[in-house]
């Protein structure tokens, strides 16, 4: 149940005073309280939106304002023959300020009478004089006012607030059951929230076709959808948001990202996603961005059965040859990683390598020419031929099944949910990477030429398969239980290959160079939770409600597989020095989040209700990462290595070391690489420790004051790890403990019933993740970046400050205007140079955000009655940012940044979302026209005189259909990525070059049924 919105519209200044006198006992019957409100239909529902039920026709009439306004008009009025004026008004509850439906309003006397409609309004046509008029409702002290001079063809306003007889509060406040999942129910609890926000309901994503949950997100202020499965708001990155589902913590499939994707958990199971922008201090301080709240639907009243098909294609890949590998048992299951990790027999307890040594006094090596051979062939594969073939549609299916019994008068319901995936992506990418040359007096610039030049292809077969399990269990109105389980997996095989020349790795003089790859990355994240809510009535209502959650993420990199090869005129052989490398990475990380919150309502001063907050939360994490990097090299052979890109390793070449001159064969042998200090992985754990407080205070109906603080003890340690080296060196541990107070708090001034302007300020933190702190090293290709942490980051603080206007005119539409400030103590930012040729993260001193946002959600009503079905959207949203950089360190040109005045690394200066909709429950069609645009953003920061990398803005249009073919049976249609702007990375005063693609159209078309 949800209470009517509060407070009421204040009355009228041009009201005439006249006199009032209670009512004890009305001369006419007081109008009757109108019957609750409809309930939304059940699961199962006739075409055109209405099921039986008993032999009535229960229809939700909740999203369509008209036809409510019309099934809650008053009666017809008795007509005035003459002249006549008006009288009209509304009237509110006394203590809640909620607008009250069906009040008697009658001109004493006389037949002159109506009532009040959904809005508490009423408007009374009368001949002009002199009345008394009598205002009455069941369970309220009614009233008489004197003296109600009418004027011909004039208003008189009376707007009134009744009270609740003494005794009877609790049987009388007026409240309407409406459908929480629909646009109009999110709206509500977005007007009545104690924060910011903006909210995704279940409707929005299912009438987007196909129950797509990042096609929808645009209409968020502020938000771009990044991968189609990421959410950035307000401009800023992956760093500065974090994700809740139904509360606990939920983390990322990728744990080197904090941003969980939109699709990670079957759409079909959420009930909203929720993403508040300011914080309070019952929700972890860990973000800047938003907080993106996941919220589970509540489990169907009867048997649900649905299931759905769609099929797809993309035109810069389907039907089009792409690049291929060797295949797995398992790779369209995601379950491919499983094959692909080492044997036992490469458990050992010293690096496989030629030059490891069983005693140093000798020289005696540890392994064998026989026991190498035999590693290097016991390899996974050895296969590394990159081919080529037709790429085939893309396809997807989902499956949910729910019910719920009522066992010993309680219940229990259950909500299942599968989802499979399965698509093929090809890039076509072009790679440049620029030296500077100059000086300091006379300045610095780009080489003419890039030292390093590739054109590409990458294909990407993604694979996912996701499980939902919901059992909610009411023991009565007071007391739940509810218990979660997810489990994703998501598979990303790709083969790439690039072409074109690297300097020093692949010299100029050569025609070309062909660096090739094979790999395949699974992601995958379990999580439980167990939660409960209980209410004490004989304690005031206090309600407590808990959690504990279990979430295990990993990330399986095994096989990767990588060689370099140079044509000179006669063909391509493999480049002696990178010939064949063979990774292997494995990430485990496991959270466990636990919260109590005890939440007291209570009665101010005037009787208005209020609320104190009061919990604690507790997070730990451990995370373990290593890395195996075992080369096929050239080594002891002198003739050439083979000739040609194909399949090179094989047990004719694969040997064991044996000299050339002693009969050796076999040009490559096995040769793991071991970085010193345990710089080839790393353990971390983390630990959150917070409590808080809050209230919830307002002083009148219609100025509110929430605010608190919320206190967090934070520790996170990242140490080097290798099995080879237990003693890792101290200087490559990072260690960061924050102790913490947040206060935030919030003012709520409500002008009228459906319109609100917040004040809001807060302090909130962004800390670094654990990849960031460690100093492995990766490389994506011969020649390009290495990535690489740095262990002296530290946390980032920022003090936040948001004011906003907002306007719900009616249950579907919304006009809002903010504007808001962020100041970054030590952002961390993405740095890059040429010398050495290195991607790392660095503090800024300070940064600053300004921003303004502006959002329309309107229906087209107003240009004509026949338009209501369609409705227009558009928000905005501009950011002005600086941020101030530290003085160069002597020796560390990674902490010599390039440009002094720029804005935040990835911070976009605008954001533009608009959206054209149809949606017509008669026919059940839903159509949907989305378009988002950003500003030309930093994506990597300059350092060593080296330019700033900006990604250019790309503008995005996006079509999605669902139509109703018959009872239950849906038809859907979507097309992606309508423009196929290019993907552009740029550096230098003349936009040069330094990453493109395209990603292609894709067009998705499917069916679902359900019952």
């Amino acid at each position: 149940m949800i209470e009517q919105p509060a407070p009421g519209q204040p009355p009228a200044d041009a009201e005439q005073p006249v006199e009032e006198q209670p009512v004890e006992q009305p001369a006419e019957q007081p109008a009757e309280q109108p019957a609750e409100a409809p309930k939304p239909p059940p699961a199962e529902e006739e075409e055109g939106g209405c099921a039986e039920d008993d032999g009535f026709c229960v229809e939700d009439l909740t999203n369509d304002a008209e036809a409510l306004k019309k099934e809650m008009a008053p009666k017809k009025q008795v007509k005035v023959a003459g002249d006549a004026g008006t009288i009209k008004g509304r009237v509110l509850d006394a203590t809640s300020g909620s607008p009250l439906i069906g009040v008697g309003v009658a001109v004493v006397g006389t037949d002159y009478k109506t009532k009040t409609d959904i809005n508490g309004e009423y408007e009374l046509s009368v001949p002009p004089g002199t009345y008394q008029v009598r205002i009455s409702y069941d369970a309220y002290e009614g009233m008489t006012i004197s003296g109600v001079a009418v004027a011909k063809d004039q208003a008189q306003a009376i707007n009134r607030e009744l009270k609740p007889i003494a005794g009877m509060t609790q049987t009388v406040v007026v409240k309407a059951e409406i459908n929480k999942e629909s646009s109009a129910g999110k709206l509500v609890e977005r007007k009545k929230a104690a924060s910011a926000r903006d909210v995704m309901s279940r409707d929005d994503i299912r009438k987007s076709g196909g129950g797509s949950a990042s096609s929808v997100a645009r209409r968020i202020v502020g938000t771009t959808v990044v991968g189609d499965r990421f959410i950035f708001v307000r401009g800023l990155g992956h760093r500065y948001g974090n994700t809740l589902l139904d509360g606990a913590r939920l983390p990322s499939p990728d744990p080197n990202l904090r941003t969980v994707p939109l699709d990670i958990i079957p759409s079909g199971a959420l009930s909203a996603i929720n993403v508040q922008k300011t914080a309070t201090p019952d929700v972890p301080a860990d973000f800047a961005g938003a907080s993106v709240q996941l919220e589970t639907r509540e489990t169907p009243d009867k048997l649900l059965f649905q299931i759905d098909a769609r099929v797809g294609a993309n035109t810069a890949t389907t039907f089009q040859q792409a690049n291929t590998g060797d295949r797995f048992a398992g790779d369209n299951l995601t379950f491919g990683n499983l094959g692909r990790d080492l044997p036992n027999s490469f458990d050992t307890q010293r690096p496989i390598r030629p030059s490891e040594l069983a005693d140093v006094q000798t020289g005696q090596p540890l392994y064998s020419p026989a026991q190498l051979e035999k590693f290097g062939e016991s390899l996974p594969s050895l296969h590394t031929a990159i081919g080529r073939k037709t790429a085939m549609p893309n396809f997807g299916a989902g499956l949910q099944v729910g019910n719920t019994w009522k066992p010993w008068g309680t219940r229990l319901g259950f909500l299942t949910a599968l989802q499979y995936n399965n698509v093929h992506q090809t890039l076509r990418e072009q790679h440049r990477i620029y030296s500077v040359v100059g000086n300091d007096e006379d300045g610095y610039t780009l080489e003419p030429q890039p030292a390093v030049r590739y054109e590409g292809v990458k294909t990407t077969q993604n694979v996912q398969a996701s499980a939902l399990l919901l059992v909610k269990w009411n023991f009565n109105k007071n007391h739940r239980l509810e218990l979660t389980g997810v489990y994703s997996r998501d598979a990303d095989n790709e083969a790439r290959t690039l072409k074109g020349q690297a300097r020093n790795t692949c010299s100029l003089e050569i025609a070309e160079c062909l660096n090739t790859r094979l790999r395949y990355i699974m992601r995958s994240v379990a999580f439980t939770r167990l939660g409960g809510r209980h209410e004490f009535p004989g304690a005031g209502g206090l309600t407590l409600d808990w959690f504990g959650s279990f979430a295990q993420a990993r990330q399986d990199d095994p096989l990767l597989r990588e060689s370099l090869f140079a044509d000179n005129g006669v063909g391509y052989r493999v480049v002696t020095n990178e010939s064949g490398k063979f990774q292997f990475f494995k990430l485990v990380d496991n959270t466990g989040t636990g919260a109590l919150n005890l939440t007291l309502p209570f009665k101010q001063w005037r009787g208005i209700d209020s609320r104190f907050k009061v919990g604690g939360w507790a997070e730990t994490r451990r995370r373990g990462f290593d890395v195996r990097t075992l080369d096929l090299e050239v080594r002891n052979y002198g003739g050439l290595p083979p000739g040609g890109t194909g399949n090179i390793f094989n047990k004719d070449t694969v040997g064991g070391d044996i000299p050339m001159k002693d009969g050796g064969t076999e040009p490559f042998v096995i040769n793991e690489i071991v970085r010193p200090d345990g710089q080839d992985g790393y353990k971390g754990t983390q630990s959150v420790y917070a409590g808080y407080a809050m209230l919830d205070l307002p002083f009148t109906r219609w100025f509110r004051l929430v605010g608190g603080a919320r206190f967090e003890a934070h520790n996170l340690t990242v140490a080097p790890y290798s099995p080879y080296a237990p003693n890792a060196d101290p200087a490559y541990r990072a260690a960061l403990r924050d102790r913490l107070v947040l206060p935030s708090g919030s003012l709520i001034f409500s002008p009228r019933s459906d319109m609100n302007i917040r004040l809001a300020g807060a302090e909130t933190v962004a800390r670094p993740e654990m990849r960031e702190l460690s100093k492995f090293l990766f490389v994506d290709f011969a020649g390009g970046f290495g990535v690489q942490g740095n262990p002296d980051l530290k946390s980032t603080k920022v003090w936040n400050a948001d004011l906003r206007w907002e306007w719900f005119p009616s249950a579907n539409e919304v006009l809002a205007a903010s504007v808001f400030y962020k100041y970054f103590d030590s952002p961390i930012e993405r740095v890059i140079a040429t010398s050495p040729r290195l991607q790392t993260f660095r503090n800024a001193l300070m940064a600053q955000n300004v921003g303004v946002e502006l959002e329309a959600r309107k229906n087209l009503s107003f240009i004509h009655p026949q338009a209501r079905d369609f409705s227009l959207g558009v928000n905005f949203a501009y950011i002005y940012s600086r941020v101030q950089i530290p003085p160069p360190t002597p020796g560390d040109p990674l902490n010599a940044l390039t440009s002094q005045t720029r804005p935040l690394e990835g911070q976009s200066p605008y954001v533009v979302n608009a959206y054209f909709a149809y949606d017509s429950e008669k026919s059940g069609t839903n159509v949907r026209l989305l378009y988002n645009t950003f500003g030309r953003r930093i994506v990597f920061v300059g350092a060593n005189h080296l330019p700033d990398v900006y990604e250019k803005p790309i503008h995005t249009l996006d079509f999605a259909m669902s139509q109703r073919v018959y009872k239950g049976l849906n038809l859907n249609f979507i097309v992606n990525n309508m423009l196929n702007w290019r993907q552009t990375y740029v550096l230098g005063p003349e936009d040069t070059l330094f990453y493109q693609t395209r990603k292609g159209t894709s067009f998705i078309l499917g069916l679902s049924y359900s019952m």
